[in-house]
């Protein structure tokens, strides 16, 4: 701060001298009270801001300067003027106008004085070359213009934007402080087009909003010092024609400096795509030293390998990016033969992704690529590659991103362990890493700090340092729970189920920011699970201490959350797993499962009052009234910052429905698809996908708030996330929009969901879209919408157990008419005939809902015919939906063989199932219910019970069977969750209906003796009943059973192993029985009888007891045992490697 006597002497001599561009007259204070007002000040700062000097730029206010005669030094007229309107917070409000952003935020001082009685005020601009330019990114203003290419600046004694490339050179070399030259002037009209088709602009870089692909002919012999700018493209796909670019090309010159990590791919390779954290490089004609790839002959073999090798990989990124516009950039300085091999690329990508693309070619080659020009609708730009990389290393250089956080991690020794750049990417491609430096960079922001976070966005790194949440109170609890899991150094799953509203998300990463210092953390933002298994075995391995992981269920498919725990237990990781989970109805908490719902406990409210009245004190006595209100619902975090943000809130309906009223049809419509995609499947979406809808261009970005322009306070009901998405601000609003908007004035609002189907069926149609190839990003917001529920698959949990009728996705549920979900179902088959699970949810809805069996069949049969019977969900579903079927037989009184017949293919679905997912215990659980189901049937029919049906001469085998099929599949289920806590309830309901079904079980094991003394039936099942008699009347423990029961046993094995010599069931058994008789057999003969077993079936189990029997033989001195049990631990390693239940490798030394 300037003294006064300073401050009276700088104003003497300003008065002195003649406006510039680093001094300007006002004669009038800026009357911050008027929109127009405010943008003057704005540009007239932003404009000194950004003009190359030497000295500190000012604006003096009370002075008018004149051509012709002096100067008026007036002074201001404090009785017209706001004293307010002349403080340094005031002129600073002025760049927080809605709809501007400016950025960087430019520094100034005011300062007022007085001057022969009169008051004066001085706005300095100081000289900063470090931060800047200041650029205008977004205005909604005539007055002040948002330009790509355009610096706002002093023009002599006038505000002006730059007219020419030089004057933005001159600009940006004065922030930058050094003397690089410029494009030179006889390129200047290239450039510019260059910038312009690339959609870069000279203030802000790459637009983030776009992806980009890049084609590269060959750079070998190119000497160009800044080359490795060209690493600086945010690429998603680079398509290479260089076959050594890695060790002598592009890509080895710049590697070092690409953003993102690198995937190189090569023919026949199909990587899993993920668009935002990595560059794939793919060899077009090959790379030198991989076999089978290189194709560098004529253009014909060329085509012949490679064209649907390149339009497959096209098809499957085009899939993965969408909806997002495209630029295509060309970089062709070499191999002028190849330009037909370039043309036929350029057709590919262009067929991919059709009307989203772009193309600019920038060679100097424009005469020989003019047929190119012709046939495709590209720019060909003719600058010199020297020029073309200088003047981007300007661009890059001037963006002013300084990345200063280092990425440091806690390791078990408390020395912090630092991330190499490498390591980084590789690990961002799928985690978001907590780092020990995060959140200490306060974000440039126009508002208070922590106000976005209240206004329903996600809370920051930030936020979360500075407190900006309220602490729930189940909060300590949890992350208690969540620390005791951490210092097991164990792989363990902790359930945070929350209630829409809750602030679930916010309570998880609170925690993890807590934790965060002591752990190394990191959030889960897409997985391949075989791969995200492989990154963070590699954070534990570089810290050495367990993982805290953060997973919500609203972007990872609960089906890959367990395909990863079973990868990362079976690698013997030491990650907690923190899921969040929303659920639409409350939850039973268990020990590692809480349920967070909205309503706040009295303490939490008066800690929102607190909270919410810091950022408006105003809105106290609303908020305490608030708190103090009878009506329980409106206690939540949403009411209190409705209350306390919401312009003239006076009710939720009112709220909402003031800003519908004004809204054109497909504006209303595009609020409706957001909001249903909001409440039914916590997704946002881009805005690009509204491009079609809104007759935008496809390869054009798309601006949301343009679209409602006209009725700017809609936009109070949304908010922007990140990558241009968009979602309502709170699921409550998302669901009064639906209300609202699918009900007429004065209708009865409760018949709303009457008219869901309609809307249902139009939003199902705009996801799907025009493009020839469905987007990925779109079809899962379609499974999220109309297929999970409770954002997770019907199938393969334990909530099968619910009715049918709430075993689909909420919105079919809440579709009042069967004919209108089954037409949403038909009509996804229809929008996407090559999606099996759409084909297989529409067959269980005509077997559970509309008991049509044969179209039932037909659709899940086909469904498995598309994955080419590859997918064990959809056997499992097959199996459900005959189990339905055989409820409807059992409801009509069928015959019971009638029942059996149709119970064996069910039996084969869910064998079929396990034998592509042996770990999957659901589709032993499934198999279970049915044969209990089945036997309770026929028990029914007989005066003396199921026994009694069983004694039936000439019985089907299946039927007399079932008992100890199922008593087998249990001992599957138990042993597949061994080690992993309780049984299931589903596991401990299973086994009550086999007790029940047993009755007494003396009068069983009578029944079962009487049926092996009969020649009319196969023998080893009925033995193996009769073990399972025996175990079950024991609660199925084997160091319960007494001495005479164990020898009953062996002998009745025995006596199979005469019959079946290699059947695994009664290896298992027998190895049981053998470990607690009172007189064992010799190991010796032990291990002669396994090996039989391994070597007839080569079972997991049979290698695992070859290894145990071993390191007893070796204990007792065999050294040929110690060898063997060596041998078979490594089998057994390798057999095992990805089983769920996988223990610690032993060690038999």
């Amino acid at each position: 701060m300037t003294n006064q006597q300073e401050l009276l002497s700088l104003f003497q001599s300003l008065i002195e001298r003649q406006e510039s561009e680093i001094l300007d007259f006002k004669r009038d204070a800026y009357n911050l009270s008027e929109e127009d007002e405010k943008l003057a000040l704005v540009k007239d700062i932003v404009c000194m801001y950004n003009t190359p000097r030497t000295e500190d730029a000012h604006i003096v206010i009370g002075v008018k300067e004149y051509t012709t005669r002096p100067k008026d030094i007036c002074g201001i007229d404090l009785s017209t003027t706001n004293p307010k309107h002349l403080d340094q917070s005031s002129m600073q409000s002025a760049f927080q106008l809605k709809g501007l952003e400016i950025e960087p935020f430019p520094s100034f001082r005011v300062e007022t004085l007085q001057y022969e009685g009169k008051n004066f005020a001085i706005i300095t601009i100081p000289v900063n070359r470090e931060v800047g330019p200041c650029k205008i990114l977004k205005s909604n203003y005539p007055k002040l213009q948002a330009g790509n290419n355009h610096i706002y600046f002093r023009r002599g004694t006038s505000n002006d934007l730059t007219k020419s490339m030089e004057e933005v050179y001159r600009i940006m070399q004065w922030f930058r402080g050094d003397s690089t030259q410029p494009v030179s002037s006889q390129e200047t009209l290239q450039w510019d087009r260059f910038l312009e088709s690339s959609f870069i602009s000279e203030v802000s870089g790459f637009d983030l909003s776009r992806k980009y692909i890049l084609v590269t002919s060959l750079f070998r012999d190119e000497s160009i010092e800044n080359l490795s700018v060209l690493g600086e493209i945010p690429a998603t796909l680079v398509l290479d024609f260089d076959t050594q670019s890695d060790v002598s090309g592009l890509l080895k010159k710049i590697q070092k400096r690409l953003k993102k990590s690198l995937h190189i791919l090569v023919k026949r390779e199909r990587p899993t795509i993920n668009p935002e954290g990595t560059t794939y490089w793919l060899f077009v004609r090959g790379l030198e030293g991989r076999e089978g790839t290189l194709e560098i002959g004529d253009y014909k073999s060329w085509q012949k390998s490679y064209r649907s090798e390149i339009g497959e990989q096209l098809r499957n990124f085009a899939k993965a990016i969408s909806p997002v516009p495209i630029t295509c950039i060309v970089l062709w300085y070499q191999e002028p033969q190849l330009i037909r091999h370039l043309q036929l690329i350029l057709g590919l990508i262009q067929e991919a992704f059709e009307d989203a693309v772009d193309f600019i070619i920038v060679t100097k080659y424009p005469g020989e690529l003019q047929e190119i020009e012709n046939e495709v609708d590209v720019e060909v730009i003719n600058i010199n590659l020297h020029q073309l990389c200088s003047g981007l290393d300007v661009v890059i250089s001037s963006k002013g991103v300084i990345e200063s956080d280092e990425y440091l991690l806690p390791s078990s020794s408390n020395a912090p362990i630092r991330l190499n750049s490498e390591d980084l990417k590789w690990l961002e491609e799928e985690l978001e890493i907590v780092h020990l430096n995060a959140g200490t960079t306060a974000p440039d922001l126009n508002e208070p700090i922590g106000r976005r976070f209240l206004c329903g966005a996600e809370i920051t790194w930030h936020e979360l340092t500075l407190h900006c949440d309220v602490d729930r109170e189940k909060t300590h609890r949890i992350k208690h729970q969540v620390e005791t899991e951490l210092a097991r150094r164990r792989a363990w799953r902790i359930n945070l189920y929350h209630e829409a509203g809750a602030g679930g998300t916010t309570v998880a990463r609170r925690i993890m920011w807590e934790l965060h210092s002591k752990f190394p953390c990191a959030i889960l933002k897409r997985s391949k699970p075989v791969e995200t298994s492989g990154r963070l075995a590699k954070l534990a391995s570089l810290t050495g201490q367990p993982i805290l992981l953060l997973i919500d269920s609203s972007q990872i498919h609960e089906r890959q959350v367990d395909e990863l725990y079973n990868y990362v237990r079976s690698n013997q990781l030491s990650v907690v797993f923190m899921h969040i989970q929303r659920r639409l109805h409350p939850q039973t908490e268990r020990e590692r499962s809480t349920y967070l719902e909205a309503l706040l406990s009295d303490k939490e409210c008066w800690q929102f009052v607190e909270k919410f009245s810091q950022l408006e004190p105003r809105k106290k006595v609303e908020l305490e009234r608030l708190a103090s209100n009878t009506l329980r619902k409106v206690k939540t975090a949403f009411y209190f910052g409705l209350q306390t943000f919401g312009r003239e809130f006076l009710g939720l309906e009112g709220y909402v429905g003031n800003r519908l009223e004004n809204l054109s049809s497909d504006q209303k419509q595009i609020l409706l698809f957001l909001s249903i995609s909001h409440h039914y499947a916590q997704h946002s979406i881009k805005a690009q996908a509204f491009a079609d809808f809104l007759g935008i261009p496809q390869n054009r970005t798309v601006n949301l708030q343009e679209a409602f322009s006209s009725c700017e306070e809609v936009l109070d009901l949304l908010i922007e996330v990140e990558g241009n998405s968009w979602r309502t601000t709170h699921n409550l609003i998302a669901q009064e929009i639906l209300e609202q908007g699918l009900t007429t004035p004065g209708s009865d609002r409760r018949i709303w969901k009457q008219n869901l189907s309609l809307l249902a069926k139009s939003f199902a149609e705009f996801c799907r879209g025009k493009s020839l190839i469905p987007t990925e990003e779109m079809l899962e917001l379609v499974r999220r919408t109309f297929i999970y529920r409770d954002n997770s698959d019907v199938l393969g949990t334990e909530t099968v157990a619910k009715p049918p009728n709430q075993s689909f996705s909420q919105l079919l549920q809440d579709i009042p008419s069967v004919e209108g979900r089954l037409e949403i179902l038909k009509q996804l088959t229809q929008l996407y005939p090559e999606e099996a699970h759409f084909w297989a949810h529409l067959g269980r809805f005509y077997a559970s809902q509309l008991r049509n069996y044969i179209q039932a069949h037909e659709c899940i049969d086909r469904a498995i015919s598309l994955t080419n019977g590859k997918d064990h969900v959809l056997y499992h579903m097959k199996g459900m939906a005959i189990r339905y079927q055989i409820n409807s037989q059992i409801e009509d009184k069928c015959e019971v063989q009638t029942v059996v017949d149709i119970a064996k293919v069910a039996s084969s679905a869910f064998e079929e199932a396990r034998k592509l997912n042996p770990d999957d215990e659901h589709s032993c659980i499934s198999e279970v219910q049915l044969l209990a189901k089945t036997l309770d049937y026929a028990g029914r029919q007989h005066a003396n019970g199921i026994l009694g049906y069983l004694s039936t001469p000439g019985i089907d085998p299946f039927l007399l069977n079932s008992l100890e099929r199922a008593e087998d599949l249990l001992e599957q289920v138990r042993r597949n969750r061994e080690g992993q806590g309780e049984p299931s309830p589903l596991e401990l309901d299973c086994r009550a209906k086999l007790d029940t079904l047993y009755g007494k079980h003396d009068r069983a094991l009578q029944t079962w003796d009487s049926l092996l003394s009969r020649g009319d039936s196969y023998h080893p099942p009925l033995r193996r009943q009769i073990i399972w008699t025996y175990l079950a009347r024991q609660d199925r423990f084997w160091n319960k059973l007494p001495t005479r029961d164990l020898q009953r046993i062996k002998c009745l094995l025995e006596d199979n192993f005469q019959e079946e010599p290699s059947n695994d069931k009664d290896l298992r058994l027998w190895i049981q029985v053998v470990r607690w008789s009172k007189n064992p057999p010799s190991i010796e003969s032990v291990i002669e009888r396994v090996s039989y077993w391994k070597a007839n079936s080569g079972t997991l189990d049979s290698v695992y007891y070859l290894y145990l029997l071993n390191v007893l033989s070796a204990l007792q001195g065999s050294a040929q045992a110690k060898d063997n049990a060596e041998r078979y631990m490594e089998e057994c390693l390798q057999m095992a490697r990805f089983r769920r239940n996988r223990t610690n490798k032993p060690h038999p030394s």
